[in-house]
């Protein structure tokens, strides 16, 4: 489900749809969120029910896109020729997608080693607060694809340094907010 939730995100972004693409990728949480919410008030909240809860919350946000899409392009015959270069680039893209996210855990692996649970715990809460900052610059990156690709030859560097530097003001800001957020909870602990 999330794979084809991505693809099909992708697909309406491709398509020059950011305004559909920002609703959807940012409301589809939400879903987990409240799905949460209304197990844990009518029944206790398991690891189990957590699970079963994302893959249905996950399940409900894909058909979202996938309806979407198919009505942006219909659904066609499958070509096989494409389906192979897609899927040999696909691969090793998703290997090195991989490599990135064992990459981003690894540190946690070796605290769960090394340290106490607790420790654990409020490491891996900190690491994932801190990634937020890493989504305005990996939202622009996506956006930035379609726009440059849109725009004439002559005006893309002008473009890029453009949004290159209102990406960095707006990380840079919330970089500030959140290191004083750490600031006052570390000297609130």
């Amino acid at each position: 489900f999330l794979a084809l939730f991505d693809l099909c995100v992708t697909l309406l972004l491709a398509l020059g749809r950011p305004a559909m693409f920002a609703v959807i990728v940012g409301l589809a949480p939400w879903l987990y969120a409240a799905g949460l919410v209304a197990v844990g008030l009518h029944s206790e909240l398991t690891i189990t029910s957590a699970v079963v809860v994302w893959l249905v919350s996950i399940g409900v946000a894909s058909l979202i896109p996938v309806a979407l899409s198919a009505r942006a392009v219909g659904i066609g015959r499958l070509e096989l020729e494409i389906v192979r270069k897609t899927s040999s680039f696909g691969f090793k893209a998703w290997v090195g997608g991989l490599a990135g996210s064992l990459n981003f855990r690894l540190d946690q692996v070796l605290m769960g080693l090394i340290t106490t649970e607790a420790a654990l715990g409020v490491y891996a809460l900190a690491v994932n607060a801190s990634e937020i900052l890493l989504y305005v610059p990996a939202i622009v990156g996506m956006l930035l694809i379609p726009r440059i690709a849109q725009t004439a030859p002559e005006h893309r560097h002008a473009e890029v340094t453009r949004v290159f530097r209102i990406s960095l003001l707006v990380t840079g800001v919330a970089a500030a907010v959140a290191d004083d957020l750490a600031q006052r909870f570390l000297d609130g602990a």
